[in-house]
């Protein structure tokens, strides 16, 4: 994919924007970063009698590190808003296998971290704040 095509995708409305919405520059500057780690290499690709553009794909280093990253749960509810939703949507590219892995693990992971919830708010004084707050994040 072209950077152009990377950036239209985290437009605020379209697919990763939903979740994370990016500018221009700044998918290119990330661009940038991951070339400058070796997880992507881009060659130049004319089409046509369009300017030349820079055509990206990841490195063996990188599908290593985005399968791993694919494999963890996501560890606090807050981060499933934003990082659940983008290994979703990664592994929806993958195949339903990626997806069923992903969702088994998080189901563990969010499964334990709820008893970790009630155990510390069962270990408060009733009628606490610290219990109301405790109690407040599992629902």
């Amino acid at each position: 994919m072209h950077g152009y095509e990377i950036a239209r995708r985290f437009a605020a409305d379209l697919d990763l924007g939903l979740v994370l919405p990016l500018d221009m520059s700044s998918v290119y500057a990330l661009l940038k970063d991951l070339q400058e780690q070796g997880l992507i290499e881009g060659h130049r690709e004319t089409v046509g009698l369009r300017p030349p553009r820079t055509v990206f794909h990841l490195t063996p280093d990188a599908e290593a590190v985005l399968r791993q990253w694919l494999e963890e749960p996501v560890g606090r509810l807050r981060e499933v808003r934003s990082d659940l939703l983008l290994k979703l949507y990664f592994c929806r590219a993958i195949g339903d296998a990626c997806t069923a892995r992903l969702l088994d693990a998080q189901i563990v992971a969010s499964s334990a971290y709820l008893d970790r919830l009630r155990r510390l708010a069962s270990e408060c004084p009733p009628g606490s704040f610290e219990r109301l707050v405790r109690e407040s994040k599992i629902g």
